[in-house]
């Protein structure tokens, strides 16, 4: 991870921090996390479901559609995996805040 992606992302966390406390950020970070996973797997698992349609369709104006919707689909879950891999950057420096905290206080 870039310097000025992890300057971006530990503004957030301190503004997260501020705001909610340690343990409501942690929730906070820790359900976005969640919920992007959910729905990479739901992404998932309807082009998987397009993609069997598409193998089993004869009609050139079926497969037409189902492949835009593949496409569409597709796009969606790449936007998704940005979006999850963004939030696990995040949480990665949320645990080394809390880290370099923890020493602090020690």
């Amino acid at each position: 991870m870039n310097e000025n992606i992890h300057e971006k992302h530990m503004e957030a966390i301190m503004q997260l921090v501020e705001s909610l406390g340690m343990d409501g950020a942690d929730d906070y970070l820790c359900q976005g996390l969640m919920n992007t996973s959910k729905k990479v797997a739901v992404f998932r698992e309807k082009i998987a479901s397009l993609k069997d349609s598409l193998q089993q369709s004869t009609n050139s104006d079926e497969i037409f559609h189902l492949e835009c919707d593949i496409k569409s689909a597709r796009e969606l879950l790449d936007q998704l995996l940005l979006e999850l891999k963004a939030m696990d950057e995040r949480y990665i420096c949320f645990r080394k805040y809390l880290k370099e905290k923890e020493s602090v206080n020690l």
